[in-house]
């Protein structure tokens, strides 16, 4: 039989290239059931760049908590919507004050999680948003965040 290098890599690398979508399908979380465990906690950023956070010292990671108004019902709802309208988002914990999303990059497939606690009573959402895998996130959590708190300001 007579052998095609030049088929052999071109199988190899589509094989690859279609491996690599399905595997990340299956990762959803990176906290797993470690938020679980935290929740209704915000759980805290690793010693990288790649994560912003209301509960962070660091002021390079530090985020203002989203300003809000009105009961837990209606904020809940419309931070809902806002996480929506973003790119590659799922919804994975919607309990009464805290949400999970994970937000999947078109290109690559990469995952950010984030969390958010809403406390009406304090017209305030304080949420965590981090990279599930690498180091620098260049500004992509920050940003996001300040979309959605954009939105909820409409």
């Amino acid at each position: 039989m007579k052998r095609h290098p030049g088929l052999t890599i071109a199988t190899m690398l589509i094989g690859c290239l279609c491996a690599t979508p399905s595997a990340a399908r299956e990762f959803d979380s990176c906290s797993g059931e470690r938020i679980l465990a935290a929740a209704p906690r915000l759980m805290p950023c690793p010693d990288k760049p790649n994560c912003v956070s209301t509960e962070a010292i660091d002021p390079d990671r530090k985020i203002a908590p989203i300003t809000v108004n009105g009961d837990l019902t209606s904020i809940r709802e419309r931070l809902l919507a806002a996480i929506a309208l973003q790119s590659g988002s799922r919804i994975a914990i919607a309990s009464e004050g805290f949400i999970v999303a994970t937000f999947r990059s078109r290109l690559f497939g990469f995952i950010d999680e984030a969390q958010f606690l809403i406390e009406p009573n304090e017209h305030r959402v304080r949420l965590r948003s981090g990279a599930c895998s690498g180091y620098f996130d260049f500004g992509v959590n920050r940003r996001r965040i300040e979309a959605i708190e954009d939105k909820l300001a409409r």
